[in-house]
């Protein structure tokens, strides 16, 4: 799991996709889902690594976000493709409940 900074800092991000009907699913870099928006994706966010896909089971694209910023769907298709991280799953405690 990624450790939080004591002072985390937020960036504005905003990602339109290149359709009004297209579901734009945000990652973390731990395969974990942040955010997901039709059309325009509008939020802030803590500075780091993160993944993009344009319709579940889609190439997924990798971004850094270190500033505010601003992806077209166009753009993040021009760039590299990544594969989508599988969240790790943390083990079930053994309670018993009465």
């Amino acid at each position: 799991m990624r450790k939080t900074p004591t002072n985390p800092v937020y960036r504005k991000l905003i990602i339109a996709a290149s359709s009004p009907i297209t579901d734009i699913w945000l990652g973390d870099d731990d395969g974990h889902l942040v955010q997901k928006e039709t059309g325009t994706l509008e939020t802030s966010i803590m500075e780091g690594r993160y993944t993009v896909e344009f319709g579940l089971g889609t190439p997924t694209y990798p971004i850094h976000v270190t500033q505010d910023v601003q992806y077209t769907e166009a753009q993040l298709r021009e760039g590299p493709t990544c594969h989508r991280p599988i969240p790790e799953r943390v083990p079930s405690l053994s309670v018993e409940w009465r």
